[in-house]
């Protein structure tokens, strides 16, 4: 009668998953994990009013604030595409090719994150946050 064994790769998971897990549980005593309001009902009072009457921009300032989303994003876009052409040039370098894999792995929503606290809630932060991973 043969005893089976595992397979490596089930107890190599495990045993990620395992240390994972307790850095996880580690790191629960250093995270800052502070309810900052006093009474949060309030906030969620709030949030709740917010929700069943929301506020509405008038039409003319709904169009404006679409149209310049829009132009952003397309000149994004396009410098993108021109600093990608750019780029694609010297492609076949392996430092440029691990930097582009570096850039594209970041999600736009953590670049514009990221802009946002170094330039503020400003267009460019939201230009940078399509351009940068789309180039």
């Amino acid at each position: 009668m043969s005893i089976s064994k595992r397979p490596a790769f089930i107890s190599n998971n495990i045993s990620s998953s395992l240390i994972l897990l307790l850095i996880g549980i580690l790191c629960l005593f250093i995270a800052d994990i502070e309810v900052i309001t006093h009474n949060p009902a309030i906030e969620f009072k709030k949030m709740l009013a917010g929700l069943l009457h929301p506020t509405l921009l008038p039409w003319a300032e709904l169009l404006e604030a679409v149209s310049k989303t829009i132009s952003y994003a397309l000149l994004a876009v396009s410098f993108a595409a021109i600093s990608g052409f750019i780029i694609s040039l010297c492609y076949k370098k392996t430092a440029v090719r691990i930097f582009c894999a570096t850039i594209r792995s970041v999600h736009e929503l953590f670049w514009g994150l990221l802009f946002i606290q170094l330039v503020g809630i400003h267009p460019l932060a939201g230009f940078l946050a399509i351009a940068i991973p789309y180039s």
